[in-house]
């Protein structure tokens, strides 16, 4: 079983992923083939 830091830890990281992705939408949207790298 995973410890409760690395689940907060995880949850941390891919919220910060997501607001990345998120402010990078547009760019992403140009370059989507390049999401195949993020899925």
């Amino acid at each position: 079983m995973e410890t409760t830091e690395a689940k907060i830890t995880d949850f941390l990281y891919l919220t910060k992923l997501n607001d990345f992705l998120y402010e990078n939408k547009e760019y992403y949207q140009e370059k989507h083939h390049k999401l195949i790298f993020f899925a």
